[in-house]
């Protein structure tokens, strides 16, 4: 192996070991030291996200629900949640072919890869057990970004198993699943008979009976 190529692994080993430092939230060699103390005790805080449901069709909106809670009873300096740079929302998929080795792929990435902590890091003040919840729809902007909080807008229309994943401190997440409807019934029920018309723009309509769908 010659020098050159040798140098280029070297420099290829360090620049993916401080990408995957970055990608876990870690703090830098150069990060402050009052953001490294709030890089720990977020660590420590009580994370969870949620949604509305568990289950929807393609397409349909979702109400999203992400909950930080002091678990301890002391005044703690964190990094502020609910800002991109401090962690943002992940939309995972199941991988079916090489679940294994990888079982989700990252479809709508804003984890922390990104994030450099520095001076201009927000941070925060959560007081004791204090609790900090927001609740926002996919269309909505995620934190403080233009985007919407998940890429589609909506949930995806491909019918599988998702999980959202929240870059913020443990990294809280919550699964769902999108189903495709099956037609199940078709109904027809009948009015009762009368000779009452209905006036619709001009035209008079006799309604018979109403057809209903059931979907499973």
């Amino acid at each position: 192996m010659t020098l050159k190529k040798m140098s280029r692994m070297i420099f290829a080993t360090l620049v993916g070991a401080a990408w995957a430092q970055t990608m876990r939230g870690q703090p830098q060699a150069d990060t402050p030291p009052d953001v490294v103390t709030a890089i720990a005790n977020t660590r420590q805080l009580s994370v969870t996200i949620t949604t509305d449901r568990e289950i929807y069709l393609g397409g349909e909106d979702a109400v999203l629900t992400i909950t930080v809670v002091n678990p301890t009873y002391s005044r703690v300096k964190v990094l502020e949640p609910f800002r991109m740079n401090t962690g943002g929302i992940d939309l995972m998929q199941r991988n079916l072919v090489d679940p294994q080795h990888r079982p989700w792929l990252n479809l709508y990435d804003h984890s922390l890869g990104a994030v450099r902590f520095s001076s201009r890091t927000p941070l925060a003040t959560l007081e004791p057990q204090q609790r900090i919840e927001k609740r926002f729809h996919f269309y909505e902007p995620q934190f403080d970004a233009a985007y919407p909080t998940v890429g589609y807008r909506a949930v995806p229309v491909k019918e599988g198993e998702y999980q959202l994943v929240y870059g913020y401190g443990q990294r809280a997440r919550t699964t769902f699943k999108v189903v495709t409807p099956k037609l199940l019934k078709i109904a027809t029920v009948p009015f009762v008979k009368t000779k009452d018309h209905k006036n619709y723009n001009g035209t008079h309509v006799l309604l018979t009976g109403a057809n209903f769908v059931l979907l499973g």
